[in-house]
């Protein structure tokens, strides 16, 4: 006794874009994006620090600087 084939046709499978999230987990691209944006936030966040600081405003740098630390 044989089987019958089920063929599939173009339409029917899943996408590029399905097959993608399948393969990695959402967690696992959340996480590669936290720690650019991690660093990014650093430098900014020290840089404007600085700026504000040699500019005499020492009271807001010091709020920036805590500001990003408790946001991360």
């Amino acid at each position: 006794m044989t089987r019958a084939r089920r063929f599939q046709t173009p339409g029917s499978g899943p996408s590029a874009g399905e097959k993608a999230n399948a393969a990695w987990p959402a967690g696992e691209r959340m996480g590669s994006l936290l720690l650019p944006a991690a660093i990014f936030s650093a430098l900014f966040s020290g840089g404007v620090g600085y700026w504000l600081w040699a500019t005499g405003y020492h009271d807001k740098a010091i709020i920036v600087w805590i500001l990003t630390i408790t946001l991360w």
